[in-house]
């Protein structure tokens, strides 16, 4: 398996729209969406803690992955 070198770089994404999606989920640990490069997607801030942590989880050819919606409602 390839080693991940490429450096990541946020910046901190601003404006109403920004501003209208925090105020309807104002759960976040962190109260910004930052913008990730590469590959230019839009995430919260928190995911800055644990982006190092992410690309070198080594995965294993036995591993079963589940994979659901998120749970919505209350």
């Amino acid at each position: 398996m390839e080693e991940i070198n490429q450096v990541l770089n946020f910046e901190v994404l601003q404006g109403p729209l920004v501003d209208k999606f925090l105020t309807a989920n104002q759960a976040f640990l962190d109260n910004s969406i930052i913008r990730v490069w590469p590959p230019g997607c839009a995430i919260t801030a928190e995911f800055r803690h644990h982006a190092e942590k992410i690309r070198k989880f080594s995965v294993k050819e036995d591993d079963v992955w589940i994979i659901t919606y998120p749970k919505s409602g209350e």
